[in-house]
């Protein structure tokens, strides 16, 4: 009988959670955070983050980076296919905002293979590749937002895993756990609740990896959606596990931070 009202008091909360469905969205996307991880050369890093930008620098800071400077005239270049996604979607053109983010994508992957062979210093190689992974991250991040409005949840859920790639890469772990939940919610949202529910544990497990706590907690409560959704018995009842584990945290402290997203 305890059981049973436990049960029917977790019922009551995880359809309350699931009544935030409608505003999750891709809201988490509003916190993706692009740019580097831990790097010993931070100072360099910022230098050429300005001069991509098109500010002015002092004649000491150009020497630190001038021999890099071809390749940080090639970054400037692989702006503009962010301008002119920008603009395509201004005039609502979705799909060649799409392929002008690939066209920049397939740019700047090749710059990466070039600096390899050229840079022959292992620190130049080092800051460019920072700076390369850095844009390329972004870029598929920006694509998967745009493919996930065309319907294209494939080509989009392969973009958000090369962007997660790309920030592991320069050690960005914060960007690349977001990266992760978002496509656990993709998944969800599209009821591919198989996949999102491995999903859900794929960045479960990164969290507890990485010690974010809020995140595992966010996990917890979109895989017990899932598999409520899934809607098969045994589902059902793994899903009121979650919800009973879930009720015996401290959720003064950690339920408005974990139903945030919703």
């Amino acid at each position: 009988q305890k059981r049973r009202g436990c049960y029917e008091c977790n019922l009551k909360n995880l359809n309350r959670l699931l009544n935030y469905e409608d505003s999750l969205k891709l809201s988490e996307a509003r916190t993706v955070k692009f740019g580097v991880g831990a790097s010993k050369y931070t100072e360099e890093i910022a230098i050429a983050e300005k001069y991509i930008e098109n500010q002015k620098l002092p004649r000491s800071e150009v020497e630190k980076v001038q021999s890099i400077m071809n390749f940080l005239e090639n970054l400037k270049i692989s702006r503009e296919f962010i301008k002119r996604a920008r603009e395509a979607l201004i005039k609502s053109d979705t799909k060649n905002a799409v392929k002008f983010l690939k066209k920049g994508n397939g740019f700047l992957i090749s710059l990466l293979q070039v600096a390899s062979g050229q840079l022959k210093k292992i620190k130049d190689y080092e800051i460019i590749e920072t700076l390369i992974c850095s844009e390329i991250s972004k870029m598929e991040f920006l694509r998967a937002f745009l493919l996930v409005s065309l319907g294209r949840i494939s080509s989009s859920i392969a973009s958000l895993e090369r962007a997660a790639l790309f920030s592991t890469i320069i050690h960005n772990y914060k960007t690349c756990l977001t990266l992760n939940y978002l496509k656990a919610l993709i998944l969800l949202f599209h009821n591919l609740l198989k996949s999102a529910i491995l999903q859900y544990n794929f960045t479960e497990e990164l969290a507890d990896i990485y010690e974010d706590d809020k995140l595992k907690l966010k996990c917890l409560i979109g895989k017990a959606i899932a598999l409520y959704i899934q809607g098969d018995k045994e589902s059902k009842r793994t899903a009121m596990d979650i919800m009973e584990e879930i009720s015996n945290m401290d959720l003064e402290k950690n339920y408005l931070d974990a139903i945030i997203v919703f």
